[in-house]
C-alpha cells in the first residue's frame, strides 16, 4: 500500500486495478498465483509475440478455462484477495480511492474464436465474465458499500468486439464499466513507439470508433460510468493524442499507460513510460508531459453536454446543464505553468467565476439554464 499512501496523499485519486497479462509466468505471463494455473498439461510452446500467446498458447487457455470453471475454488479466492486489498486501502487511501478495478483484460480461454470482431460473444460474457465479476464485486461489497467497482469487457473489446454485459445486481453499485484502446493494424505492424507511420494506421480511427461505440453502449446497459482506463504504451505522441482528442468527443475519461514501469512483462510493442528512469523523476519526458497535460473538468455541477481542447492554440471549450439543487461550483483544471505561461482569459455564460484571475483550478458558479465555458491563452 505504499503507493497508495503516496500518490493519494498528494491530492492523487488512485485506481487500484487486478493486472494479469497472459496470466503467469509458467505460460509465459504474469498476474495470477503458481497454484491457481491450472492447465491440464496442454502444449505449452514458447511466446514469440507479446501478447501473442493468448490466441497460440493451449496452457494458458486452459489456464483461463479453470478460472471460468472456478477449479480448486480460483474464483471464491479471487474474491478474498480483493476483500483484503480493499480493507488494508481504505484506511490509507486519504478519501482517494477512485475505484476497484477487477480484472484487468479478462480473456475467454480456448473458445476466443466466438469473440472476435464484430460480434462479440454474448454467450462468454454471461456465462463466464458477468457472473466472476459480479462476484468480485459483491465480496467488495461486503468490506466497502460505496467506492466504485470496474467491469472490464474481454480483451477482445480493446480490438472493436463488442461488449454484452449487462447490469449487475442490486447491491453492486455504483458500477462503472472501463475498457482498453489499442488499435490492432498498428500494433501488429510497427515498430516500437512508432504508431502513427505503421503500415495501415490509416484504418485505426475506423475501428476506435468501433471500440468507443461499443463501450458507450454497455455503459448505458449497465447504468455505469464509462472510463477508457489503458491506451498509449507508447512514445508517438500523434498516436496517443488522436486517442484523448477521440476521448474527448465522447465525453469520457482516460488514463494512459503509464506513469512509471519498473517491470513492464510480458509487456508490448511500446514504451509508453512518462520517464526515461522510473527510478530519476529529473529523467521526465517532457513532450509526453506536454501532451498529457491539459485543461479538464475535474467536477462538473451538472451534465457535460461539450468538452473539447486544442492544444495547438490552447483553446478549451466546455459546457454542461446544471443539475437542479447542486451549489457546488464546477472545478476545472488548467495547466498554467505548462500550457497558459501568460496567462489565460475565460469567457463564461450562464455562470460566474469564482477563482482568481489564472487560477490553476478554475471555479465556475451555474446562475443560468446552460453553462458555457470558453478558455483561450492570453
Amino acid at each position: 500500500m505504499r503507493e497508495v499512501k503516496v500518490f493519494t496523499s498528494h491530492g492523487l485519486w488512485v485506481l487500484l486495478e487486478f493486472h494479469q497479462d497472459d496470466y503467469n509466468e509458467a505460460v509465459h505471463g504474469a498476474g495470477f498465483p503458481d497454484w491457481a494455473t491450472i492447465t491440464n498439461g496442454r502444449l505449452n510452446p514458447p511466446d514469440t509475440l507479446p501478447g501473442g500467446a493468448y490466441m497460440t498458447n493451449p496452457a494458458l487457455q486452459a489456464a483461463f478455462s479453470n478460472l471460468w470453471k472456478n477449479t480448486n475454488g480460483i474464483a471464491d479466492e479471487m474474491a478474498k484477495a480483493w476483500q483484503v486489498v480493499a480493507r488494508a486501502a481504505m484506511p490509507v487511501a486519504h478519501g482517494h480511492l477512485l475505484g476497484y478495478d477487477m480484472f484487468n483484460e479478462p480473456w475467454p480461454g480456448a473458445d476466443f474464436v466466438t469473440c472476435l470482431p464484430p460480434l462479440g460473444c454474448a454467450g462468454a460474457d454471461r456465462r463466464k465474465l458477468q457472473p466472476l465479476q459480479d462476484k468480485l464485486a459483491l465480496a467488495i461489497r461486503e468490506v466497502d458499500e460505496l467506492t466504485p467497482v470496474f467491469y472490464e469487457p474481454f480483451m477482445l473489446a480493446d480490438f472493436g468486439a463488442p461488449s454484452h454485459l449487462r447490469r449487475p445486481p442490486v447491491g453492486v453499485g455504483p458500477v462503472a464499466f472501463t475498457f482498453h484502446d489499442y488499435c490492432l493494424i498498428a500494433g501488429a505492424t510497427k515498430k516500437a513507439d512508432h504508431d502513427s507511420s505503421a503500415p495501415g494506421y490509416q484504418l485505426c480511427p475506423a475501428f476506435d470508433a468501433m471500440v468507443y461505440k461499443s463501450a458507450i453502449r454497455t455503459g448505458k446497459t449497465m447504468d455505469a460510468a464509462v472510463v477508457q482506463g489503458e491506451f498509449g504504451d507508447t512514445q508517438d505522441m500523434v498516436e496517443v493524442e488522436r486517442i484523448m482528442q477521440l476521448a474527448d468527443q465522447n465525453l469520457t475519461g482516460w488514463i494512459e499507460w503509464g506513469y512509471k514501469d519498473w517491470i513492464d512483462y510480458p509487456g508490448g510493442v511500446g514504451d509508453g513510460d512518462l520517464f526515461d528512469n522510473a527510478d530519476d523523476r529529473g529523467t521526465i519526458r517532457q513532450k509526453m508531459a506536454d501532451t498529457l497535460a491539459r485543461p479538464a473538468p475535474q467536477l462538473v455541477s451538472g451534465t457535460p453536454t461539450t468538452y473539447s481542447y486544442d492544444p495547438s492554440s490552447g483553446r478549451m471549450e466546455l459546457s454542461w446543464t446544471p443539475r437542479s439543487g447542486v451549489t457546488a461550483p464546477t472545478v476545472i483544471y488548467v495547466p498554467v505553468a505548462r500550457h497558459y505561461p501568460g496567462g489565460y482569459a475565460v469567457r463564461v455564460t450562464g455562470g460566474t467565476v469564482l477563482s482568481a484571475a489564472n487560477a490553476q483550478y478554475l471555479r465556475v458558479r451555474n446562475t443560468g439554464p446552460a453553462v458555457r465555458v470558453l478558455l483561450t491563452r492570453r
